[in-house]
């Protein structure tokens, strides 16, 4: 079962202040339990999820990727995070090339899959298929999806995003440096649940939080 895996910076995992686990591109890993949340080795299968888990900044760094493969039978107890004893660490990848392995998931597992994409200045990216992606990246662009189980990503600076009632929207917020560049400052998913997003309505990503734009 192939999927992705999240780390601290030096591909680092330490789920608390005991248990510390050095990783590597392109090795195999085995140990002698896996349950989870309490041993062996974890990862998501859908690409975006780690991000609940390996935000891409944390307290101790910039968080890194990587595509792994569990090469036994792994188990779950919620069917996000799954736990493996024998598993795989390819290669690294950075968020644009987890965005995308995103998309690709949708399209390679689920039959009714659509997609659109923009990259636009103020541009849009609208969906309403059944379990579709709309994905911009445009500069203070917009996309938004109406099927159900459908995602809505704005990876653009002051870009915003909506969805209906059940579907996902992934934001970006951008920062500047001292030579004036932009530079990714966070990445956040959040389910269109009607309580803390709701559903048809456009939000955007600022200080770490979704907050409602027009």
């Amino acid at each position: 079962m192939k999927g992705y895996k999240g780390f601290y910076p030096g591909l680092i995992c330490e789920p608390d202040n005991e248990h510390k686990k050095q990783y590597a591109e392109n090795t195999v890993y085995e140990e002698d339990e896996a349950e989870c949340c309490r041993s062996g080795m974890h990862f998501c299968k859908y690409p975006l999820d780690v991000f609940g888990y390996y935000p891409p900044v944390t307290d101790k760094g910039v968080s890194e990727y990587a595509e792994v493969e569990a090469l036994d039978k792994p188990v779950t107890d919620d069917e996000e995070k799954y736990c493996s004893k024998k598993l795989k660490i390819g290669a690294k990848i950075g968020i644009p090339a987890l965005v995308q392995a995103n998309v690709e998931y949708i399209k390679n597992n689920i039959v009714e899959t659509k997609k659109e994409s923009a990259t636009g200045y103020r541009s849009a990216a609208t969906n309403t298929g059944y379990r579709s992606a709309a994905t911009n990246t445009g500069y203070q662009s917009a996309a938004s999806v109406e099927g159900k189980d459908s995602i809505a990503l704005a990876f653009g600076v002051e870009s915003k995003a909506k969805g209906a009632l059940g579907c996902y929207i992934v934001l970006a917020e951008w920062t500047e440096n001292d030579d004036g560049e932009r530079e990714l400052k966070t990445v956040k998913c959040h389910k269109v649940d009607g309580k803390t997003i709701k559903p048809d309505t456009w939000y955007t990503l600022k200080n770490g939080k979704f907050m409602e734009v027009e």
